[in-house]
């Protein structure tokens, strides 16, 4: 396997954590794409609804407090509930490409490397949060890895992954649009499987 060929299935799997933990978490996607252009590079396009003027809030709270102080009290009163879930979301990318190249093993020794950008806006979210919640707990984003580590060992969650993943890399043009992602979850039972979480 060459060297770009290995970027491209570490990124499939990469993209396809997020875009399960996504629907998981109440989302949709309207695309993924792996970069041609730079092997190793990809992009999930999110549909955060009525959310992502919070999330987008929260996940710059460090940088540009303004965001968020500036949102109506009845936004801020879903912080917490929405900080939980795009946490899992930012995290779920990397554990995803660890598992992978862990040969699918969540059990043992896996070192886990959260990326940059991803690691930049959960540690936002980890700072807003802390500022806002009394008695916040200080290892939030290692709670945050183990509890997606183990959501991601469950059967349903990972072969969600790994058909994700294997479609994007048959792809000639290495893109799934939403029609094509939903297709595919809904083909191996992951959407129904995750209406039994639905409140």
């Amino acid at each position: 396997m060459s060297k770009d060929q290995k970027r491209f299935e570490q990124t499939a799997y990469h993209e396809s954590g997020h875009i399960v933990m996504t629907y998981f978490a109440g989302y949709t996607c309207d695309g993924v794409e792996l970069m041609y252009s730079e092997p190793g590079n990809g992009k999930t396009t999110m549909n955060y609804g009525e959310d992502l003027l919070l999330i987008t809030a929260i996940t710059n709270a460090r940088n540009e407090p303004d965001i968020y102080n500036g949102l109506p009290k009845e936004i801020k009163s879903q912080s917490v509930a929405v900080a939980n879930r795009i946490s899992i979301i930012l995290l779920a990318g990397s554990i995803a490409e660890s598992i992978y190249l862990n040969k699918g093993n969540i059990n043992g020794d896996m070192e886990v490397e959260i990326s940059g950008p991803d690691l930049i806006r959960v540690s936002s979210v980890d700072y807003l949060l802390s500022q806002t919640i009394t008695g916040h707990d200080s290892h939030f984003i290692q709670q945050s890895m183990q509890n997606v580590m183990l959501t991601m060992g469950v059967q349903e969650f990972w072969n969600a992954i790994e058909c994700l993943a294997q479609a994007l890399l048959e792809k000639s043009n290495k893109k799934l649009d939403k029609i094509e992602i939903e297709t595919i979850l809904k083909a191996n039972g992951f959407l129904d499987y995750i209406k039994r979480f639905d409140n």
